[in-house]
């Protein structure tokens, strides 16, 4: 009796996910989530950021993603000891990224937990700030990028409800042309609603 139960309430939970990931084939779903990234340097800075989705499931085996991501100030300073002389500099930098990636799906026997490819290109703008001080003497320089950029990485989601999913994004970012030593690990969890 009590396997019995055990599988109508099991059966409940399953099948109505599964079946929603099987009819919802072809459709559109957006998502937002907070993100942590790792620059890709000697001297390794960490920074919190946020993620915006658009994308559309083209193929039981690949989507098709606009991904919006906003990385907060990554910082990095120095200090140096030149002639009795004391040099020190700080460097602030925001990073946005507009681009678009292909998800493509592994083929493993789950319709509520799926593994993909993740790859993109698009746009990076990049905003500086750099804070020089030579003994008495500051000098503060803005600058501003905007250059190519693209990502490889890996995603798992997870449908956790019908219309909804939880994500999770681990990939490498990397500036090119002008931008080309901007490169870091960005790490994502969010959620999604599927139309």
């Amino acid at each position: 009796m009590k396997s019995v139960f055990l599988t109508v309430v099991l059966s409940s939970i399953l099948i109505p996910a599964t079946l929603f990931a099987q009819m919802n084939g072809n459709s559109f779903y957006i998502g937002a989530g907070g993100s942590w990234s790792i620059t890709d340097s000697t001297d390794p800075d960490d920074s919190p950021g946020a993620n915006l989705k658009l994308g559309y499931h083209a193929h039981h085996m690949l989507d098709i993603e606009f991904n919006f991501d906003w990385i907060d100030r990554f910082e990095d300073s120095e200090s140096l000891n030149i002639l009795d002389t004391e040099l020190e500099y700080q460097t602030e930098m925001e990073i946005m990224t507009f681009m678009f990636d292909l998800k493509g799906y592994f083929p493993i026997p789950s319709d509520i937990v799926r593994l993909s490819v993740v790859a993109g290109g698009g746009l990076m703008y990049a905003d500086y700030e750099t804070r020089t001080s030579v003994g008495m003497i500051d000098v503060t320089v803005d600058d501003d990028e905007l250059d190519f950029c693209g990502k490889l990485g890996l995603a798992l989601d997870i449908y956790a409800a019908p219309s909804f999913s939880i994500g999770a994004e681990g990939n490498y970012t990397m500036g090119v042309e002008d931008l080309d030593d901007v490169n870091y690990w960005n790490f994502s969890l969010g959620v999604a609603y599927h139309f």
